[in-house]
């Protein structure tokens, strides 16, 4: 069977009986979205500067800016998730779907599509959902701050970083082995 999630650099350490560790609390104990977020503040900055400098050709640019994935992320909660007929009505599922990098859990080759309305292909002919449905399978299970969810299924941990963010703990367990080291990877 697949193996579950870790961080890089964590030791395996044995769980209960019948639980399976998870990458929830560890990754929120290395600070929420840690690696996310300053890769964000350095995206931001590099954004701004290669803006402030686009025009002076005197100023030699070593690398493109990446794209800024913000605008894009905040579309999609507005455009596809609170959107009439879609009414994701949850404030909590509506902000953490505005906060998880989406575009990170997709290959390389399909980032410029990662906020787009459809699902895409992560590989081992399997693919990460479209966000509407992420969106709306965890509006339907209510996460509270004090729960803990095992996902059955990891694929890229889209899912279990969104849920992450709204519950205690999350555990989750991949049967496709090179899924799950990558998911737990971007986890």
């Amino acid at each position: 069977m697949g193996a579950p999630l870790q961080r890089a650099g964590d030791r395996p350490r044995a769980a209960p009986a019948g639980v399976l560790p998870g990458v929830g609390a560890q990754h929120r104990r290395a600070g929420r979205w840690g690696r996310f977020a300053r890769r964000g503040r350095a995206g931001l900055c590099l954004t701004l500067l290669s803006t402030a400098v686009a025009g002076r050709p005197d100023l030699p640019m070593s690398k493109p800016a990446e794209p800024d994935f913000s605008i894009a992320r905040r579309r999609m909660v507005e455009e596809q998730l609170r959107a009439p007929g879609r009414d994701i009505k949850n404030r909590r599922v509506l902000a953490a779907m505005g906060t998880v990098p989406r575009h990170e859990f997709v290959p390389a080759e399909y980032r410029a599509a990662a906020y787009q309305d459809y699902p895409l292909p992560i590989g081992y002919g399997q693919t990460i959902s479209q966000p509407y449905i992420v969106a709306l399978m965890t509006e339907q299970i209510d996460p509270q701050p004090a729960d803990r969810v095992l996902e059955i299924g990891t694929g890229s941990g889209y899912q279990a970083a969104v849920l992450s963010g709204l519950v205690a703990e999350v555990y989750s367990i991949e049967i496709l082995e090179p899924l799950a080291k990558r998911a737990g990877a971007d986890l």
